[in-house]
């Protein structure tokens, strides 16, 4: 009895209540339909098309093992540059790239904040791939720097050492 006039007050107050109620149980019912219908979807691919799905996004020429037959190597950044000074001026730059406290702080915060999205605020596995290749962009610029850095140690350090009047 209690609980009749508790729904009647309900309805009483909240008249919208049920009909809100129903529509969240019908778009919960129509989300948990998709779901199963993709997930039915999913298993029934094969591995080829599972690689397909995931690929989507990228050229389709990144694809063709024709265009890797015919470049065995990738270019060097340094083959750019006609002679050894500009080639020079440009490891000197780099060099001071490296250095560079600037430098090093914003790719660190930039590291940094995107460790904390991956961490708090990625939704799905896709955010956090994002993330993660963000991150190795970063990494890889860093890397770079410090290979070419070392180009030009290695360069300009053997000059250095070098001495006309040394006696061996």
């Amino acid at each position: 009895m209690y609980q009749k006039i508790k729904l009647k007050v309900r309805d009483w107050f909240f008249p919208d209540y049920i009909r809100q109620t129903q529509l969240l149980d019908q778009a919960l019912e129509i989300e948990r339909e998709g779901l199963k219908r993709e997930r039915q979807r999913l298993s029934q691919l094969d591995v080829v098309d599972a690689v397909r799905e995931q690929l989507k996004g990228f050229s389709p020429k990144l694809l063709d093992v024709a265009m890797y037959d015919i470049v065995d190597f990738s270019p060097s950044i340094l083959d750019q540059y006609e002679n050894e000074e500009s080639e020079t001026i440009f490891l000197s730059k780099v060099r001071d790239l490296y250095h560079n406290e600037a430098f090093r702080a914003i790719t660190d915060y930039l590291v940094r904040n995107q460790i904390i999205y991956i961490a708090k605020e990625a939704l799905n596995f896709n955010d956090v791939q994002f993330g993660r290749a963000s991150i190795n962009g970063i990494i890889l610029v860093k890397d770079e720097v410090e290979r070419l850095k070392a180009i030009y140690d290695e360069r300009h350090l053997a000059k250095e050492e070098f001495d006309v009047h040394e006696v061996t």
